[in-house]
């Protein structure tokens, strides 16, 4: 007998939650997939610069590595100063910053207000 001559003989409806579950459509909007999408894609690009941020350093040293991958930001809100970590390369003085839907500047780059900590502080202000 070949495998070829074989069939499989399911009687009809058998397990029905199963099968709309592996044959429906997904219940995501397009919408959501497309933010998804975006999620993973700015993940993606925190990797990369990471990565070449790395890649650059001349010796493996901790702090120069702490340093080159992640920064601390500082911004004002209404509640008053927020100091936050940031875990990405530093931004460069321009660049465009987007904290909770809002836009920020680099208006520049300072030694982070922690004591004995190698990374740098982005300041930060509202973009016009």
């Amino acid at each position: 007998m070949r495998s070829e001559d074989l069939r499989r003989r399911e009687a009809p409806g058998c397990r029905p939650r199963l099968r709309a579950v592996l044959f429906s459509p997904p219940a995501l909007t397009v919408d959501e997939v497309r933010e998804e999408l975006h999620r993973t894609a700015e993940r993606l690009r925190r990797a990369e610069r990471k990565l070449a941020a790395i890649e650059a350093l001349d010796g493996v040293d901790e702090h120069r590595i702490r340093a080159a991958i992640a920064h601390v930001q500082m911004y004002s809100r209404p509640s008053g100063y927020v100091v936050a970590d940031a875990d990405e390369p530093p931004p460069a003085q321009g660049d465009i910053v987007e904290i909770e839907h809002q836009a920020f500047v680099v208006a520049r780059l300072a030694p982070s207000p922690f004591p004995a900590d190698p990374r740098r502080c982005a300041i930060l202000l509202r973009a016009s």
